[in-house]
């Protein structure tokens, strides 16, 4: 038996009002991870999180299912994106949007870092 929980109820009432850095990296299962925490993704100070998200890599029928929604969890809660290596560039809706529709995505890395 092993006893799973969200980050919510892991987070909840530690750090307050600290600043943290959430890593998620759990081989294509961040979008279950992040529906499991909308309290931790808003709150104040916001979390900066780097975030392993791959569309085709770990994915046994060849893409990732959530990958534009996983984006979306952090476009949608005020974050911004951006690719986690040296170049730090800036990651758009619409560039996850078009990789997610060409099963291609043309970031250079798998990590991103999201701020607000």
């Amino acid at each position: 038996t092993i006893r799973l929980t969200t980050l919510d109820n892991l987070l909840e009432g530690r750090y307050v009002d600290q600043r943290l850095l959430v890593k998620i990296d759990i081989e294509g299962a961040e979008h279950a991870c992040l529906r499991g925490a909308a309290h931790t993704l808003a709150r104040q100070p916001a979390p900066a999180w780097l975030v392993e998200i791959c569309l085709t890599e770990n994915f046994p029928q060849g893409v990732n299912p959530h990958f534009a929604e996983t984006f979306n969890i952090f476009f949608t809660c005020g974050y911004r994106a951006f690719t986690a290596n040296a170049e730090r560039r800036p990651i758009t809706p619409e560039q996850v949007a078009t990789w997610a529709a060409q099963g291609r995505a043309e970031s250079g890395t798998y990590n991103y870092l999201f701020v607000r």
